[in-house]
């Protein structure tokens, strides 16, 4: 994923879309961090499942949107550290959170390297 053009300003643009009601719509703007790995840090958003689409612009033009659902719990508002919320989640009833995503896209060393220190990613 070297081959990325800016589309107005920015390498890529997210929307995260709460569902079923779709009454709320943020527009993000993830930075790269590595070839083909994006970040970004997400806005205070009500507990939930969203649908996520990035768009990003190959050199050649072609577009591509990537797609996929996270769902946000409230566990997830409450916690201030990783720890504290990996904490949190384990003592949660198994039907309490229907899942918890993470999204990661790109080259296989990269994405190991940004998830080889964190557990529940594993």
């Amino acid at each position: 994923m070297d081959d990325l053009l800016p589309d107005h300003t920015h390498l890529m643009h997210m929307y995260a879309i709460r569902l079923p009601e779709m009454e709320r719509v943020w527009h993000l703007h993830p930075d790269r961090v590595e070839s083909g790995v994006f970040a970004q840090d997400l806005p205070a958003m009500p507990a939930g499942r969203y649908q996520l689409f990035a768009d990003i612009v190959h050199a050649s033009g072609i577009p591509e949107t990537l797609v996929t659902e996270v769902d946000l719990p409230e566990v997830a508002q409450q916690a201030r550290t990783y720890d504290d919320y990996a904490r949190q989640l384990a003592e949660l009833q198994g039907d309490s959170v229907a899942y918890v995503g993470v999204a990661l896209f790109g080259a296989r060393e990269p994405v190991t390297n940004l998830t080889g220190t964190l557990p529940l990613l594993r």
